[in-house]
């Protein structure tokens, strides 16, 4: 199953820059799909070129930018797509029957209307979604990959741009499901401390709600700080990073540095022409000349303003977080926190003051699981993906 005369993926170093009239807009308009023709794929690679990943609060955002800023590449907004709705389906490349055609529709279509979990489904959505079968070669046999790739080509068509990629943090967790599916691609996971991922995710609930970009009623901005206030516990969020961080190490032992690299948010904020030079190097584009000013969004503590690159939350932690929750956080993430590259600043910590802890996460654990559900999938799938890295020793 194939989308319409899209290219393979090409090995050339890539020097587009994004013009300056490019719109970045999010939803497409199927009133005039009809006008679409197999001629506008003829220039947008078949394979995506990058997903990037990361835990939450990792800067991943910030290297979404920096991509779409700086070259011709559609970035394509978080879809969850790889450890949410392909984890529900026994095989995700067999053609759909018609009773799962219309939760692919109301997914697919939710996704080009809002962002993933800032809306309800609707009935438009289904239509939306509907209307990438006007994308294939093969509609009646389309599979959920074949729906996944139309809706990322869809993105990228209406953006201009003939080379793609996708953001979604959690995907640190699929990264072997994601280069299986496209074989060309390649995976960037942003590392960050995990002492300031923590207070990045303890503060973000209360920024001012008007400050956040692309929030589609103030309900569902509202429902999103509820969930993320609910979420936090330091054992359960350091857990999680431990998890993801050996998950990305674990990928690049696999499957080698030329298709999986980390890279560390506070290399790209202290050193960003460097950094993000390097990482040009190894995916063959054209290193810029400069970086492009970067707007802040969805921060935790800024405003949003066009200087996103800086180093004023590098130590924040130290002032956001206790002096136990960051015992807590240091001895859960073990020695995952030395692999990544970061100090400890605790001597240690006190057995019975972490048993008690332990002991009162279990609530917040339990909280956190029920306000998250509806983003798991499979939840023994999404379980199973990060229990076994949480497990691992270095």
């Amino acid at each position: 199953m194939r989308l319409r005369r899209l290219p393979t993926g090409s090995d050339q170093r890539y020097s587009g820059r994004k013009p300056e009239h490019q719109h970045e807009g999010r939803s497409m308009d199927t009133t005039n799909s009809q006008n679409t023709t197999p001629d506008c794929f003829a220039e947008i690679e078949k394979e995506p070129r990058i997903f990037v990943t990361g835990t939450s609060r990792s800067g991943t955002g910030l290297f979404f930018q920096m991509l779409r800023k700086t070259f011709d590449l559609q970035m394509i907004p978080e879809t969850h797509y790889f450890d949410g709705i392909r984890t529900t389906y026994d095989d995700p490349t067999a053609p759909l029957d018609p009773g799962q055609l219309e939760q692919v529709h109301k997914y697919f279509g939710n996704l080009a209307r809002v962002r993933f979990g800032h809306g309800e489904v609707s009935s438009e959505d289904e239509t939306q979604g509907a209307a990438l079968r006007e994308f294939m070669t093969e509609p009646d046999r389309a599979s959920l990959d074949d729906y996944f790739k139309a809706h990322c080509h869809r993105m990228a068509l209406e953006s201009g741009a003939p080379i793609w990629g996708e953001k979604t943090p959690r995907h640190c967790f699929r990264i072997k499901e994601i280069l299986d599916t496209f074989p060309n691609t390649r995976v960037v996971h942003m590392l960050r401390d995990p002492r300031a991922v923590m207070a990045s995710y303890k503060n973000w609930h209360k920024r001012d709600r008007e400050l956040i970009r692309e929030a589609e009623t103030e309900d569902a901005v509202a429902q999103e700080a509820a969930r993320v206030k609910a979420s936090y516990n330091p054992i359960l969020n350091s857990l999680i990073w431990k998890s993801a961080t050996n998950s990305a190490l674990q990928a690049v032992e696999r499957f080698g540095s030329e298709r999986v690299r980390l890279i560390r948010y506070e290399s790209l904020c202290t050193d960003p022409l460097d950094t993000f030079g390097e990482f040009c190097d190894w995916i063959g584009f054209e290193r810029p000349e400069v970086i492009p000013q970067m707007k802040v969004t969805n921060s935790s503590y800024e405003k949003d303003n066009e200087s996103g690159v800086n180093t004023r939350s590098f130590d924040r932690w130290k002032s956001s977080l206790s002096r136990h929750e960051i015992r807590i956080c240091e001895m859960v993430a073990g020695n995952t926190l030395a692999a990544a590259g970061y100090e400890r600043t605790s001597q240690g910590s006190n057995f019975m003051m972490n048993a008690i802890s332990i002991g009162r996460s279990v609530p917040g654990i339990a909280r956190s699981v029920y306000v998250n559900r509806d983003r798991m999938g499979n939840p023994i799938s999404y379980i199973k993906a990060r229990v076994g890295p949480m497990m691992k020793r270095h």
